[in-house]
């Protein structure tokens, strides 16, 4: 198994585009009034082909997921160390659960059944896990950009 936090990427076919470090020069980044933002293709992709690659900015495991997954790292769970706060997830190291539990679980721990019971979608699951992971002087900072 990979170690925890270990990242393995793939890299983007047809190499890097200068002007978008995690697309492929296969992609092109275009700009219209009435479409905004948008990608096309700059050269034929094929199928399989990788065009844009980024390390997650959040990650959260799903319920279906909890028996087999560690709930950090997401490795699959060959010896589990389970949470001991409650009986939802488990790790599969102890530098997982450490890690966890000072972090995103900490704060998710008590809520957490409920959220999966409730049918909480994957976008609030991590907007949960963006926030509470989140030092409030962020949001404090960003108040009077948010109020205009």
């Amino acid at each position: 198994p990979l170690p925890p936090n270990a990242t393995v990427l793939p890299h983007v076919s047809g190499g890097r585009n200068k002007n978008y470090e995690s697309a492929s020069a296969a992609v092109s980044v275009c700009r219209s009034e009435e479409m905004g933002r948008y990608a096309v293709a700059a050269t034929d992709i094929k199928a399989g082909d990788t065009v844009v690659v980024e390390k997650a900015y959040c990650s959260v495991l799903l319920a279906e997921h909890r028996d087999t997954h560690c709930f950090h790292c997401f490795n699959r769970l060959v010896a589990v160390v389970p949470c001991p706060r409650c009986c939802n997830v488990a790790f599969c190291s102890a530098a997982c659960q450490r890690v966890a539990l000072s972090t995103h679980h900490g704060v998710e721990c008590p809520v957490l059944e409920v959220l999966w019971e409730s049918g909480a979608s994957v976008t609030c699951l991590m907007a949960l896990r963006i926030l509470s992971q989140t030092n409030i002087r962020y949001f404090l900072d960003m108040r009077d950009q948010l109020q205009q």
